[in-house]
């Protein structure tokens, strides 16, 4: 069951699964595949904070599961979709029956599910003789300050933003400017992240609501939009969600300041 859950398919995943989930054969309640992924993507957190392999983030300790790791869950679950491909209702959705197809489905179109049960398999067994490669997975965090700062992000918001991020910009992720410690000031903003390539724009409101997007290439200040269309908006807090690119027109990104005549601001 082991080797299928770190080297099968989606078929095999989603068997062993279900075995997972329950031990009777047949259908499952989508209320237990919920209680599924919650326990998972929370175990993935307490495995990597248990074996000091944050890299460079922090998590918050508290009685019961983390908003986030529920927000994360909750994203994951909303993969899911009934027999002919439709979304799981509203409220009655937890009633629904999930055979081993929807779960065969769903592991493949919600690829961290098979992620974190590789990272708890091999960080929680301590399986050393096949390496996992946690670089993809949480970016190593710089911070050029000798004070001990506190990102907004955690754990399981890291692990949604990066994942969504080509190869290359998984692995690594320097904080360019943070109004805590660089003050308010919006030109002290525009350079500290103008010429220093792709950026995650990260922003949070009296409410507590967390929200941002990443900016595909390195900002300039100019006239004119930027980027491409693997810029994205994201949600962390409340609900986690990522929205890309309609492809409706160009405008990707913009930065400018001090103009009479145009548009300042950035967006």
């Amino acid at each position: 069951s082991m080797s299928r859950l770190l080297k099968g398919n989606s078929e095999e995943k989603s068997l062993v699964i279900l075995k997972m989930i329950s031990a009777t054969e047949g259908p499952v309640k989508a209320r237990e595949v919920q209680k599924f992924t919650e326990d998972l993507v929370g175990s993935v957190v307490h495995v990597l904070s248990y074996r000091q392999e944050l890299r460079g983030w922090t998590q918050k300790r508290g009685p019961g599961p983390p908003a986030r790791v529920q927000a994360l869950a909750a994203q994951l679950f909303s993969e899911m979709d009934a027999q002919g491909g439709e979304k799981l209702p509203g409220p009655q959705q937890l009633d629904c029956e999930c055979d081993r197809a929807m779960i065969e489905a769903w592991v493949f179109r919600a690829p961290l599910v098979a992620t974190f049960l590789s990272v708890v398999i091999h960080r929680g067994f301590l399986l050393l003789r096949s390496p996992l490669d946690l670089a993809a997975l949480i970016p190593e965090r710089h911070v050029d300050q000798e004070r001990v700062f506190e990102s907004i992000l955690d754990v399981p918001s890291v692990i949604y933003l990066n994942s969504h991020l080509r190869r290359e910009q998984q692995q690594r992720w320097r904080l360019l400017f943070s109004s805590e410690l660089h003050g308010h000031s919006f030109a002290q903003l525009c350079g500290r992240i103008t010429h220093r390539g792709p950026c995650v724009l990260l922003l949070e409101d009296h409410d507590g609501q967390v929200f941002g997007g990443f900016a595909s290439c390195s900002w300039e200040v100019k006239p004119q939009f930027q980027g491409d269309d693997t810029c994205f908006l994201f949600s962390v807090s409340p609900h986690m969600a990522a929205y890309t690119s309609t492809g409706y027109n160009d405008h990707y990104m913009y930065l400018n300041h001090g103009q009479q005549t145009i548009p300042n601001g950035l967006g």
